[in-house]
């Protein structure tokens, strides 16, 4: 079947093609805490950085706050929103933050001051349950420079920044947490494993970096709505002609 419209046909190809390159590239959003820091954060309940909304869900009034240390600030809870306390403004059992963002998927993870026993007084490997609407995983502390993240039945090593030894970061990188699931948020909290004491799991949230979901630009609709319209009234066009 020979096109008897080869012109309009041509312009209808580049045009679908301009329509879903016209898909918006999304630039990644990194928030951390040192960002979270110069916002002000510490002494807050709620703080928006860099288009992430950090949030306190814990009783008692707590406050978010910045552990700075070894080199390394990240966002952690307190009670007054101050590091004076056991565990010197880090994210404790029985807190949780609350990291809300636009739809997107999540490229990493970064927590920080996470320790096995005898670090730092830690009685444990570490362990850190991180859940969004893509499921639920847990990041736990195996050895000097090593942890493992577990999500969907799967174990995979998280990336070492910083080993978990006196006078380090105890800082792992969790890579594509939820593989390409689109999710609007993350939840952190620290697993309690002892029935007692306070040097149970505790860690600093140090960053987050998002690939927000493509959307199309404006316009982009109404074009391939356009083109597919004009599609259809060449093809009735040419079953008419068919007909005759």
């Amino acid at each position: 079947m020979t096109c008897k419209h080869p012109l309009l046909f041509t312009g209808l190809v580049a045009g679908s093609l301009v329509a879903f390159s016209a898909l918006s590239a999304q630039a990644s959003q990194l928030a951390t805490g040192a960002d979270a820091n110069a916002a002000g954060c510490a002494g807050l309940v709620t703080c928006s950085v860099n288009g992430f909304d950090f949030s306190v869900n814990a009783p008692g009034g707590s406050k978010l706050t910045i552990k700075s240390g070894l080199g390394l600030q990240t966002i952690g809870i307190s009670p007054d929103g101050t590091t004076m306390e056991p565990s010197t403004g880090e994210i404790d059992v029985g807190e949780v933050l609350d990291v809300g963002f636009d739809t997107a998927t999540v490229d990493y993870i970064d927590l920080g001051f996470l320790y096995q026993p005898g670090v730092f007084f830690d009685d444990i490997f570490e362990v850190v349950e991180i859940s969004s609407s893509a499921g639920t995983g847990t990041l736990t502390i195996t050895g000097d420079t090593t942890a493992d993240w577990e999500f969907g039945g799967n174990v995979f090593a998280a990336q070492n920044l910083s080993p978990s030894l006196p006078g380090n970061q105890g800082l792992y990188r969790i890579l594509n947490p939820f593989g390409t699931n689109i999710v609007s948020g993350v939840t952190l909290t620290p697993v309690q494993l002892l029935t007692g004491g306070t040097n149970d799991s505790d860690f600093g949230f140090a960053a987050i970096k998002v690939t927000p979901a493509a959307v199309p630009e404006p316009g982009t609709t109404a074009a391939l709505l356009g083109i597919g319209a004009l599609a259809t009234g060449l093809g009735v066009q040419r079953k008419r002609r068919n007909k005759a």
